[in-house]
């Protein structure tokens, strides 16, 4: 099995697909209020849309827990910034700055700065944490070859 472009391609359409998109939309929303509740983290959320999972295709099922995922990272950013809550245990140092930021009339400023900080956590796979930088791009060429052991189990 080797890496190849057309697959990355048909993926990315795949997503594109309005029955796709719609789940993804929903998945953020649903993911966005699981995080904003203190005291729910994403993997939670995710583990609550498991039992949805079960009726669906398998990549609308990874699509909708990745969407809640990223959802719920950004969901726990919402009361750290406003109320100086953290949503999640991840959003903890944000209640710091964005609760400042928040009593200066700047809430607006420091949610969009979260939000960019999520997106580029999740894309770069934390750069400063043990050299990662995009390691989920390095990801893609490297993983086809450690996939047919697993075959024979399905």
């Amino acid at each position: 099995m080797v890496f190849d472009i057309n697959h990355i391609i048909g993926g990315f359409f795949n997503v594109l697909q309005p029955y796709n998109m719609l789940i993804c939309i929903a998945g953020l929303f649903i993911g966005v209020l699981i995080g904003a509740l203190p005291g729910l983290t994403a993997t939670m959320g995710v583990a609550v849309c498991v039992p949805f999972s079960y009726v669906m295709e398998p990549e609308q099922a990874l699509l909708l827990m990745s969407a809640v995922f990223c959802g719920g990272v950004y969901g726990g950013l919402i009361p750290a910034i406003l109320l100086g809550i953290p949503g999640t245990p991840a959003s903890a140092p944000t209640a710091f700055e964005g609760r400042a930021l928040t009593q200066a009339g700047e809430s607006g400023r420091a949610l969009m700065a979260g939000m960019v900080g999520a997106t580029l956590k999740k894309v770069t796979g934390k750069p400063l944490q043990k050299n990662r930088f995009f390691s989920k791009i390095f990801l893609l060429p490297g993983a086809p070859p450690f996939c047919p052991p697993g075959f024979p189990f399905f």
